[in-house]
């Protein structure tokens, strides 16, 4: 982008892209502006994994250059284009570790439609014993939360017995939970997926682990564009630049979103039009996030109750379990990372949506566990069948640690069940799970037992659809 304006010198080239900065102090007053618009433009350009530069001379004017990495479409549909994508797959030996059964399934049947030679186990000790014994792997998928061991304490075993020839490691994790870096961790982990895994962030992932990952920007510059479903989404945040960077994400993620700059605004906003989806930064004047959450958790009540993701940057012990407590259903750390993001608002929008939508089970996922069978009939009915046999086994463990008053417990089982739920789509018993492991957390057994009546519910009418859908598929 060219200007033909008064010019930059090209001493003060360097500065124009810091904060609150002008050519001189003049500009301000004749020209309008806070010095802040290139600082912006910039640190969006870095979000993009692209740059910014800049050419000037004094009278003649300006020419700004944002360069990023972006694929050209080629009209292939997305799964013609993963399997593509995935030839460098072929061959590898992959291992796959995760407590969720349902989830296991899911991912092995995944390794192999892209040619790999998997080995799925559901705990870390017995990853420890193939790692020792079997034929070295070539890269890992470890969940982060199981019983035995959590996956972080499971990829430095590995690296122990196998030192500097340990595979390129895959963390899965719930949505918005980020692990306190260690020492060593850039070398254990090579990406950290969020649970749900979709096929294309798997590949993405494990092409990068494997050194196979094609040259492109941090983060991917061609992004699907999201299907807001008509949930409105509003932003509580009163930082300017924040909101700015905030909103080009959206953006970028396909998203529209009103924004407003404190709680009270928030507030006010939601008596005025209903919002399914509020990212809600927790330290703001008048009224901070956390106040701003529980008057709303009082003033709305059933389908019109708000999906509340909180953003802060204090991120201390203690700051997660006190947004929860006060209604929030999610967290996210500042500076908020695009990936995160992605992953949250896709699935605050598919809880608010779930809540409103007739129908217990998504017939898309269906769809697309059967398109990922090959061809092979028995797979889905084999993920189905794990699913609708571990559920009430997970009900029957939720209710036992809810009578002795077991939150740890709790908070565990609902967990894994929320792992099988993303994976089978059962898009109603996501909100009820979510409130029982929240309630566990916490400690609140007072309202636990509506929560897991709620959520036994909604699995039978999940379990009613899927042996329907079973059929269809």
């Amino acid at each position: 982008m060219s200007d033909s304006g008064i010019g930059i010198p090209p001493h003060r080239l360097d500065d124009i892209f810091e904060s609150f900065t002008q050519v001189d102090a003049s500009t301000t007053r004749q020209y309008g502006g806070t010095g802040l618009g290139l600082t912006i433009s910039k640190r969006l350009a870095e979000i993009m994994g692209g740059t910014i530069k800049v050419t000037s001379e004094p009278g003649r004017g300006s020419c700004f250059t944002l360069s990023i990495m972006a694929d050209a479409g080629d009209g292939k549909s997305s799964s013609a284009q993963l399997r593509t994508r995935a030839a460098p797959l072929a061959g590898r030996r992959i291992l796959i570790v995760d407590d969720n059964s349902t989830n296991l399934r899911i991912l092995h049947m995944q390794a192999l439609q892209w040619g790999m030679q998997p080995s799925a186990v559901s705990s870390a000790s017995e990853a420890l014993e193939l790692v020792m014994h079997a034929e070295p792997f070539e890269v890992a998928l470890v969940d982060l939360h199981m019983p035995d061991m959590p996956g972080t304490a499971l990829a430095a075993a590995i690296e122990r017995l196998r030192p500097g020839v340990a595979p390129p490691m895959v963390l899965l994790m719930p949505i918005g939970e980020r692990v306190q870096a260690q020492d060593g961790d850039d070398v254990l982990f090579a990406a950290r997926l969020g649970k749900p895994v979709k096929p294309a962030m798997l590949l993405e992932a494990l092409l990068k682990a494997l050194g196979v990952h094609r040259n492109e920007a941090p983060a991917p510059a061609a992004v699907h564009r999201a299907d807001q479903a008509g949930v409105e989404i509003l932003v509580a945040e009163d930082n300017a630049i924040n909101q700015k960077v905030i909103q080009q994400q959206l953006r970028r993620l396909g998203y529209q979103a009103d924004i407003v700059g404190n709680g009270a605004e928030a507030v006010a906003a939601l008596e005025r039009q209903h919002y399914g989806v509020v990212l809600m930064d927790v330290q703001m004047p008048v009224m901070d996030g956390i106040e701003a959450t529980r008057r709303l958790r009082l003033r709305f009540r059933g389908l019109n109750v708000p999906y509340i993701v909180a953003m802060t940057a204090n991120a201390l012990p203690g700051d997660r379990e006190r947004c929860l407590a006060a209604g929030m259903d999610t967290y996210l750390p500042k500076p908020v990372i695009f990936d995160e993001l992605r992953q949250t608002l896709a699935l605050a929008i598919e809880t608010v949506t779930a809540r409103r939508s007739p129908t217990a089970i998504d017939p898309a996922r269906v769809q697309e566990l059967a398109a990922g069978a090959m061809g092979e009939d028995g797979v889905l009915h084999d993920v189905v069948a794990v699913f609708l046999q571990e559920v009430p086994d997970a009900l029957e463990a939720a209710a036992q640690a809810i009578g002795r008053q077991d939150g740890e417990a709790l908070a565990a089982t609902a967990h894994y069940l929320l792992t099988s739920i993303g994976a089978i789509g059962a898009l109603r018993m996501r909100d009820p799970c979510s409130r029982l492991q929240m309630l566990g957390k916490l400690g609140g057994f007072e309202t636990a037992q509506d929560a897991l009546a709620a959520l036994a519910r909604e699995f039978e009418a999940a379990r009613a659809e899927l042996l329907v859908l079973q059929g269809r598929a």
